[in-house]
């Protein structure tokens, strides 16, 4: 991440810890909590017939606007985090949850991450949470995958080259990136997005 970027995080971390906004997931009622990462409500909203499970898509305001900011706000203080089990694909969990606070806590990211795609692939993290939903029946089971965030993954049945990175530092593979300088379409990167929902 250049200078810019991690003073910008930093900068949304410090307001999220002074703002009060938005509902803690603890604040709803579920037993299993599907996290996918950076997944617009208009982009699951619009596949959402496809899929059954789903049903209706509804929206509530998160208590952060990054990873960090997220899981501080979510996990911190609360009496549930105890009886919570939680099974992640997102690297920041090793820098903001304490995993002797939970009842679990299972960092998929570091034995299952690929590095050809540049992220834990989604059968990954489902096979460690249906695992330790049979092993352990957890009181919540929260289940964090990193898609639909970029990097997108290769989607093999239309030649996509699923826009994955092309190396851990660099924004040279970046979608946003390469938007936002005209290299690449917003349709390539939606559809790119879309792909990896």
């Amino acid at each position: 991440m250049s200078r810019l970027g991690t003073a910008y995080l930093r900068g949304l971390q410090a307001i999220g810890r002074r703002l009060n906004y938005g509902t803690n997931a603890f604040d709803r009622e579920w037993d299993v909590l599907v996290v996918l990462d950076a997944c617009r409500a208009d982009l699951l909203r619009s596949v959402a017939p496809d899929f059954d499970v789903l049903g209706r898509v509804e929206t509530v305001r998160s208590v952060g606007s990054s990873s960090s900011e997220w899981l501080e706000n979510t996990f911190a203080d609360r009496p549930e985090t105890p009886k919570t089990t939680m099974v992640t694909g997102n690297t920041w969990t090793d820098r903001y949850l304490d995993a002797g606070a939970l009842a679990a806590l299972d960092e998929v990211w570091k034995y299952a991450w690929d590095d050809a795609i540049g992220t834990v692939p989604a059968a990954s993290i489902t096979d460690r949470a249906v695992t330790l939903a049979r092993e352990r029946n957890p009181e919540r089971l929260v289940v964090h995958y990193m898609q639909p965030h970029h990097p997108f993954v290769t989607d093999p049945l239309d030649g996509d080259d699923g826009l994955a990175r092309t190396g851990s530092h660099s924004n040279e593979g970046n979608p946003w990136v390469l938007l936002r300088r005209g290299e690449i379409s917003v349709k390539r990167v939606w559809n790119a997005y879309e792909a990896n929902l």
